[in-house]
């Protein structure tokens, strides 16, 4: 069982000015596992999937465009989560990232 809740729709704010929609499933509903999607605002849609596992959050997208983007990440205090993403074949360009909603244990 995982400690945190993150199903639903939320936004992910990049340091490199992208943002994102994630829309996540997680299963079983209070489980580590996740699958959903990723929306940037040109309206570029990747599949996805991750884990939480403690404090830490984890979700990988497949671009259209064949790049992979992971976003790795830790809850702070607040219920956020902030970390870095990188494209998995170029792991040296990386950017910041934090999410705009705030999640429960």
């Amino acid at each position: 069982m995982s400690e945190y809740r993150v199903a639903g729709r939320w936004d992910v704010h990049q340091s490199n000015g992208y943002h994102a929609i994630f829309e996540i499933g997680q299963h079983p509903p209070d489980g580590n596992d996740l699958v959903g999607s990723a929306t940037l605002d040109d309206g570029t849609t990747g599949g996805g999937s991750g884990r939480v596992d403690g404090d830490k959050f984890s979700f990988r997208v497949e671009w259209p465009n064949g790049s992979i983007g992971i976003y790795e990440g830790r809850f702070g205090a607040d219920g956020k989560i902030s970390g870095e993403t990188f494209d998995e074949a170029h792991p040296g360009s990386q950017a910041t990232w934090f999410s705009g909603a705030n999640f429960e244990k």
